[in-house]
C-alpha cells in the first residue's frame, strides 16, 4: 500500500493501459451494440485525455502531442453518430413536454461515421493499438505525489477561471471550454478518489458537467432549427430551457468551486502525505 502510494507513475500507467484495453473491447462489441459501444469508447478517451493533465511537464511535449492527437482521433471517429443520437433524443423530449411540432434534423450533422463503417472501425483499431503502445512506453518514474497534486489543482483552478469568464457574459465558446475543463476535473476526481478532497468533488463535478453538457446540446439543437413555420415555438422552448439550465449551472458551480488555488493545494498535499504514510 505504501509503496504503491509512493509510485504514482506506475499506478497512472496501469490505469491508462486498462482504459486502452477496455476501448479495444468496446470496438469488438460495436457491431452488436453500436450506440452503447460508441458512448463507452468516447468516455474512455475522455478519461485518458484528462489523465494527461497529471503528467504535463513530466514527459516531452512531442510525446504529449502524439498522445493527445491519437486520443482525439479515436474519440472523434464516431462523433457524428453520437451527436445526432443526442440531438434526436433531446428534440423528442422537448417536443413531448412542450407539445411542439415535429422537427426534422439534418442527418449529416457533424462528422459521420456511418459512411464506410468498416473502414472507420479498422482505423480506430489501429489507433488504439498505437495508443496502447505509446502508453506502455511512458516513463513516469519522475512523477511525484506533488506533481499529481499540482495537476489536479491546475485543473480545478482552470474550472474556477472559466466559471468567472462565463459569469461575465453569455459566450458559447467559453461555456464549451468550461465544460471540457469540468469533465477533466470530474475524471481526475474519480482517479484520485482515495483522497477525501477529490472524492468529495466527484458528485458536484459530475452534476456540473452534466448541466453544461445539456446547455451545449440545447445550443447545438437550436442551431439546427430551420426557418419554417415551426421554428418560432422551438426557438422559444429552447431559449426558456437554456435559461433554466444556466441558472442551475452557476448555482452548482458557486458551491463546488469555492476553494482558492493555494487552499486546495494545501488540503490535497496534506491528504496525499497521509495516504503515503498509511
Amino acid at each position: 500500500m505504501k509503496a504503491d502510494a509512493q509510485r504514482p507513475g506506475a499506478r497512472l500507467v496501469r490505469l491508462m493501459t486498462a482504459l486502452c484495453r477496455h476501448a479495444e473491447a468496446d470496438l469488438r462489441r460495436m457491431p452488436r451494440a453500436p450506440a452503447q459501444a460508441v458512448h463507452a469508447l468516447r468516455l474512455r478517451m475522455k478519461k485518458l485525455r484528462s489523465l494527461l493533465c497529471l503528467i504535463r511537464g513530466v514527459i516531452p511535449q512531442a510525446k504529449m502531442n502524439r498522445l493527445r492527437r491519437l486520443i482525439r482521433q479515436i474519440k472523434d471517429a464516431f462523433a457524428g453518430r453520437r451527436d445526432l443520437e443526442v440531438m434526436q433524443k433531446l428534440a423528442e423530449t422537448l417536443r413531448r413536454r412542450r407539445s411542439l411540432p415535429a422537427l426534422k434534423l439534418n442527418a449529416g450533422t457533424g462528422q459521420s461515421a456511418t459512411a464506410g463503417p468498416a473502414r472507420v472501425l479498422a482505423g480506430a483499431r489501429r489507433r488504439i493499438a498505437l495508443l496502447r503502445h505509446e502508453v506502455a512506453a511512458l516513463r513516469l518514474k519522475k512523477l511525484t505525489p506533488e506533481d499529481v497534486v499540482a495537476g489536479y489543482v491546475r485543473c480545478q483552478h482552470g474550472c474556477r477561471r472559466r466559471m468567472k469568464k462565463c459569469a461575465a457574459g453569455d459566450d458559447a465558446v467559453q461555456m464549451h471550454r468550461w465544460r471540457k475543463h469540468v469533465k477533466h476535473w470530474y475524471y481526475l476526481s474519480l482517479a484520485l478518489g482515495r483522497l477525501p478532497q477529490a472524492r468529495s468533488s466527484v458528485r458536484p463535478a459530475r452534476e456540473l458537467g452534466h448541466l453544461l453538457g445539456q446547455v451545449n446540446d440545447l445550443r447545438l439543437l437550436g442551431s439546427h432549427v430551420s426557418g419554417g413555420a415551426s421554428a418560432a415555438p422551438w426557438r422559444k422552448a429552447i431559449a426558456r430551457r437554456l435559461r433554466e439550465k444556466k441558472s442551475r449551472v452557476f448555482a452548482v458551480a458557486a458551491k463546488s468551486l469555492h476553494l482558492p488555488r493555494r487552499r486546495l493545494r494545501k488540503v490535497l498535499t496534506r491528504q496525499m502525505r497521509g495516504l503515503a504514510a498509511a
